[in-house]
């Protein structure tokens, strides 16, 4: 192919577009050339060949060079001049555009100077415009770098002049370089996704209502010049992907065991995965499904198998080292069955391991064999393999190495459970938490996906309001009275007489009232009037008009806070969604909280009893919180069985059924001690007599009787 042609300042020139990790400097030993020849001899660098006193000229510029400074200094020429000055840094600029990171104030500034040098419209600038219009193109940089801006400001104040900006440079670029236009086809989509959503969130606002409209033309111009070079929207690509025969899926995911195989975890067998589409459609629910299923699924065992790996590569040179940690599991040692157990839960057995090298693990605080951690076990290596999970475990009997575990397949074990010793391998991971989320994802069929028709396509128009909110006029009305801020900062009128009547009502239990519909974007009060700020406000306003609402935000932004007042309303007009729509009576229908830690959960749990007395159950055991102590589920059990809450019959029959259980454990359990004691000691004959056959005692009768006739006093069992 042609060598681009090297211009004025020493920069290689051409429309390749070249990213900047493939720019190379040319081998000269004397160093690059300069304008005016070599490298001046008191070491200067010389200016640029126009010494405008942006970066250094030739060759030895640095493409980073062009900085925020240079930016500020372009926005103040004329729009013919910056862009000149572009021109002849083109690869700086390239370099500038293509940054990873780059924060909102450079955005900003870099989108002005964009909007304004590509409107330049005379006939001996217009190659420069397209050249610069093709490297915006080619880095990617509105898909990409512009796309990212746009999702770290979806939180904050609207960016009217920004967008303004980017709808300038969409527009030149759709009229200048037109075969290029179904590159931006994805970008227009999530630009025109924002503008809507934020019309939705803050109404039609002016600047809102002219940026759509103009990003509708966008879209028109855009549909005619794909129809004019036959090209399809990415959009179009994506769909004819998603109706193109991809790979087979080997079997159906809901046929697969959570547990891991022997041949995933020794490597011999490639799981089957596929990418998560975030810019396609899925076909349907079941292909959501299976994907999200066999990814969450290698999430826990690709650890497993690359911690077996480093193992069997320890192992292979015949000098493993002692103490050796590796990093995605724990190894114990001198592993064997002590006895089984027999649990309201099912059949456990108790083993043993080494600890000699483990006196300073802290059983009581730390992450080992935490309850429902899954175990691998084996005798030859771990060419086979026996699974396990933790089913019970108390500090002070693991300090002697002693455990209780449950067998996921008592049919298939390839250990010796009556001795022997073996190696046990613990996965970092927590299994039980993937458990129940695999569970849940295989337990739900194609017409009970929750939320599918926001989840299965590649991108929004619209959020749809709460069915509750929808069903009539009146049930739109909510009291916003509990949120309203005691004082507004705005309120100059504010005076002792108001202030002292309103605590006479809150004394009273009398509140104040703020009557609003939902859906009329009129009646809401100001932020000021709730104490929120304008990025609070929408979102409270978001989350109780919106079916599906994501409030993200650094720690300390307030989500904690906007939950609550978001939860303060539901509770305070629960009249409104509590209802059953048919018979239009009060209903049962619980508000779910669900936390990524126990003490995050027992926080906001605390925060709803500031307002919310009653009426509240926290699942789970791990909770630390004293003032939820009386709202523990399993405290509320009891209170409920103390109380006779249940029905005489029900809890006559609960207690015949736990009776019965009991009798069994105890039974089994005794069974459960003549197998340890019979590995250990000589059994009694009469803990044998259940066991012989009429044939087998007669004849042991009968040579207890033949030694006693001898005069060896001996009971029956002592023969053996």
């Amino acid at each position: 192919m042609d060598q681009p042609q090297r211009g004025r300042g020493g920069h290689r020139r051409g429309n390749t577009g070249l990213p900047p990790q493939h720019l190379r400097r040319p081998e000269n030993p004397q160093g690059p050339p300069h304008q005016g020849g070599a490298r001046p001899r008191d070491g200067s660098r010389g200016r640029n060949r126009n010494d405008s006193g942006f970066g250094r000229g030739g060759y030895n510029d640095r493409p980073d060079q062009f900085n925020r400074g240079d930016i500020a200094e372009l926005l103040k020429m004329t729009a013919t001049a910056a862009l000149s000055e572009i021109s002849q840094k083109d690869m700086s600029f390239q370099y500038l555009i293509s940054r990873n990171k780059m924060d909102a104030g450079l955005m900003s500034e870099l989108l002005k100077l964009i909007s304004k040098i590509v409107k330049v419209n005379d006939v001996e600038s217009l190659p420069h415009v397209i050249r610069v219009l093709n490297v915006l193109v080619n880095s990617h940089f509105l898909q990409k770098r512009v796309t990212q801006f746009l999702t770290d400001t979806q939180m904050e104040e609207y960016p009217n002049v920004q967008i303004e900006h980017m709808i300038s440079i969409i527009t030149e670029m759709l009229q200048r370089i037109p075969a290029h236009a179904h590159v931006l086809s994805v970008f227009i989509g999530g630009l025109d996704s924002r503008i809507t959503t934020e019309i939705h969130v803050r109404g039609q606002t002016p600047p809102l209502s002219e940026h759509k409209r103009k990003i509708i033309l966008i879209q028109d111009i855009l549909r005619e010049a794909l129809k004019l070079h036959g090209r399809k929207t990415e959009q179009e690509d994506a769909e004819t992907a998603d109706a193109a025969p991809g790979p087979t899926v080997p079997n159906d995911f809901r046929e697969i065991s959570v547990f891991p195989a022997i041949e995933e975890i020794n490597g011999n067998k490639e799981p089957f995965l596929r990418e998560i589409r975030v810019k396609k459609t899925y076909q349907n629910p079941e292909t959501y499904l299976d994907i999200h299923f066999r990814l969450l699924r290698e999430d826990f065992v690709g650890p497993l198998r690359n911690g077996l790996s480093e193992y069997y590569g320890h192992n292979a040179s015949h000098h493993r080292p002692k103490n050796v940690k590796y990093q995605d599991i724990r190894v114990y040692e001198k592993v064997r069955f002590l006895y089984p157990l027999y649990t309201q839960n099912g059949v456990a057995y108790k083993i043993q391991f080494d600890v000699s090298r483990m006196k300073k693990v802290n059983w009581e605080v730390g992450k080992r064999l935490m309850t429902g951690s899954l175990l691998c076990m084996s005798g030859d290596n771990f060419q086979t393999m026996t699974f396990a999970t933790v089913s019970g475990r108390k500090p002070e009997e693991l300090k002697y190495g002693e455990l209780q575990i449950s067998l996921l397949d008592r049919h298939d074990i390839s250990i010796d459970l009556t001795g022997g010793e073996f190696e046990m391998i613990e996965s970092t991971v927590f299994f039980e938490a993937y458990r129940h989320v695999l569970k849940g994802l295989q337990n739900i069929r194609d017409d009970s996906l929750p939320f599918k028709e926001y989840l299965l396509p590649a991108s929004l128009n619209e959020v749809k309001e709460p069915v509750y909110i929808r069903s009539s006029r009146e049930a739109s009305r909510y009291d916003l009275g509990p949120i309203l801020a005691d004082r507004p900062p705005t309120d100059d009128r504010y005076d002792e007489e108001v202030d002292s009547l309103r605590g006479r009502l809150k004394k009273m239990g009398l509140s104040r009232t703020k009557r609003v519909s939902l859906l009329d974007d009129k009646s809401w009060p100001a932020p000021e009037e709730l104490g929120l700020d304008k990025k609070q406000f929408s979102a409270v306003k978001s989350a109780l008009t919106k079916e599906v609402a994501v409030i993200q935000g650094p720690p300390g932004t307030g989500k904690t806070y906007i939950a609550l007042k978001i939860m303060q309303v539901l509770l305070h007009n629960k009249r409104k969604w509590n209802v059953d729509r048919i018979t239009l009576d009060q209903d049962h229908r619980p508000i779910l909280v669900i936390c990524y830690t126990n003490h995050a959960l027992d926080q906001f749990l605390e925060g709803i009893l500031e307002f919310q007395k009653s009426g509240i159950v926290r699942i789970g055991g791990r909770s630390k919180s004293a003032v939820l102590e009386d709202f523990n589920i399993r405290l509320l059990r009891t209170k409920t069985r103390t109380n006779r809450s249940v029905r005489r019959e029900i809890f006559t029959e609960k207690r015949k059924l736990r009776s019965k259980m009991g009798l069994m454990e105890t039974k089994m359990n005794e069974e459960s001690a003549l197998v340890a004691a019979a590995q250990s000691a000589i059994l009694n004959e009469d803990a044998l007599k259940p066991f012989m056959t009429p044939a087998q005692l007669q004849s042991l009768q009968c040579v207890s009787m033949d030694l006693k006739n001898m005069g060896v006093h001996v009971s029956a069992m002592e023969i053996f």
